[in-house]
C-alpha cells in the first residue's frame, strides 16, 4: 500500500512540483518506511532517501506537540459507537 501511494500520488506530484530538478525524500524508520520492498522501490525509481529517527523531538519539533495531544486525549472517553461524531464527546465541542 505504501508503495502504491508513492506510485500514484507522490511521483506525479513530485514531477509536477519539481519537474526536472532532483529531490531527496525524507522518512522515519516506521516499519512501512524501512521495509525491504520500500527500499527497493525507492532505488528502482532513483529516489534518494534520508532516514530520519522516529520520535525525535530535537530534530522534529512536531513530536513535542504530539506528546501534548496524547496526554490531553487520555482524559477523554473514546466513542462507543464509531458513528458518534467526535464533536459530541464531552469537552471536545
Amino acid at each position: 500500500v505504501y508503495q502504491d501511494v508513492f506510485e500514484h500520488f507522490m511521483l506525479p506530484a513530485a514531477d509536477q512540483l519539481y519537474a526536472d530538478a532532483d529531490f531527496i525524500f525524507q522518512q522515519d524508520l516506521a516499519p512501512a518506511h524501512s521495509a525491504k520492498a520500500t527500499s527497493t522501490w525507492f532505488k528502482d525509481h532513483g529516489i534518494p532517501v534520508i532516514i530520519w529517527p522516529a520520535n525525535s523531538p530535537d530534530l522534529d519539533p512536531i513530536e513535542n506537540l504530539w506528546g501534548i495531544v496524547k496526554r490531553k486525549m487520555r482524559f477523554y472517553a473514546r466513542p462507543n459507537n464509531a458513528e458518534e461524531p467526535l464533536s459530541e464527546q464531552p469537552g471536545l465541542s
